[in-house]
């Protein structure tokens, strides 16, 4: 609930700004709108953005301390997702436009990817098929989550960067895009 009213917010900053200029200048390319009319336009982006609330359950926020307190971390959902990584994601996707939870769902997959298991399985991570899986996610979901951020988001603590390495298995193959056809 919290979230949504900073969301709000944050939102109703940013068209001030946008619609009103930030004062000071003489720029004759903005046109002044009435408050009614910036009202408008803050209701209608807020009832844009966040599609995945109605579509997606998320699990609240675990505590840094739980959710990095193995490797495992917190999963009360027993969904198989750590919840800190689907709370993440849900806050990186949730303000785009057009995002559905099959979307979110792609991405989620990709995390579980990495995501090493406790007690350590060797040759259980492939690093060809997270890339390849990824490259078939929408651009505008790559540009807001980077490989690398997706990486670091799920391997967050040693402990799980360790897992993580001593998880996977042994590739020669380069992981160019070419490799994924």
């Amino acid at each position: 609930m919290y979230k949504k009213k900073i969301l709000k917010c944050s939102l109703a900053i940013i068209f001030a700004f946008n619609f009103n200029g930030c004062g000071g200048g003489s720029d004759s390319t903005n046109t002044s709108s009435s408050p009614e009319e910036n009202a408008v336009a803050l209701e209608t982006q807020v009832q844009n953005i966040g599609t995945l609330s109605t579509e997606t359950n998320v699990p609240d926020m675990p505590s840094e301390q739980d959710s990095k307190s193995t490797i495992r971390g917190i999963d009360s959902d027993n969904d198989g997702t750590r919840d800190d990584i689907e709370q993440l994601t849900y806050q990186s996707l949730n303000t785009m436009e057009g995002i559905s939870s099959e979307s979110y769902n792609k991405v989620i997959s990709i995390m579980n990817m990495i995501q090493p298991k406790n007690p350590i399985v060797e040759n259980s991570i492939n690093k060809h098929e997270i890339y390849c899986t990824y490259r078939l996610l929408p651009d505008d979901i790559k540009k807001e989550l980077p490989l690398d951020i997706i990486y670091s988001i799920v391997l967050n603590t040693q402990e799980r960067k360790t897992a993580f390495t001593n998880s996977l298995e042994a590739s020669i193959e380069s992981l160019g895009a070419e490799s994924c056809e």
